[in-house]
């Protein structure tokens, strides 16, 4: 009876592992409220994506967040972080925290690309950036500026 125990836990741990890479953050989302309780999913929520709360704690301290996930009285702020030495969550958070630093890097590239047209540090920024997110495919833009000759405003360079 064990063994066919490990081996369920283990089929389970496998298949948090097959998340896809690509998985949108609202598959993850589900995918960390169907695999717990809700208030352990909450935490995590409230620890990492406070936008994915299913309940609305009225400030960022644990104990406004204990009564609004309607925690039991003796759940504390240190036994919930043991919660997070599980394998299975850390799959969970890191997925999690995956898809939330992309989306920070896709807000930071819009950003850039507005300031990019008045800037050059922005612009230089923007293409590092951009070999971040596309992978090489900002060489082409260094090798296209590269072409630019440096006085493309009118104006002499001095020698």
């Amino acid at each position: 009876m064990v063994k066919i125990a490990e081996k369920v836990k283990q089929n389970a741990r496998n298949s948090l592992k097959l998340t896809p890479r690509g998985a949108s953050k609202p598959e993850i989302v589900k995918r960390i409220l169907d695999s717990m309780p809700e208030y352990k999913a909450n935490y995590i929520f409230w620890r990492y994506a406070p936008e994915c709360m299913t309940c609305t704690p009225e400030n960022k301290s644990f104990d406004s967040f204990k009564a609004a996930a309607a925690l039991p009285e003796h759940f504390t702020e240190d036994s919930c972080k043991m919660w997070l030495l599980d394998a299975d969550v850390q799959d969970l958070v890191r997925l999690l925290l995956e898809r939330k630093n992309q989306q920070q890097l896709l807000d930071l590239h819009e950003k850039y690309v507005v300031k990019a047209e008045n800037d050059p540090n922005s612009l230089k920024a923007l293409l590092q950036l951009n070999e971040t997110l596309f992978k090489n495919t900002g060489n082409q833009l260094y090798n296209l500026l590269d072409a630019v000759p440096d006085d493309v405003i009118g104006e002499e360079i001095s020698k």
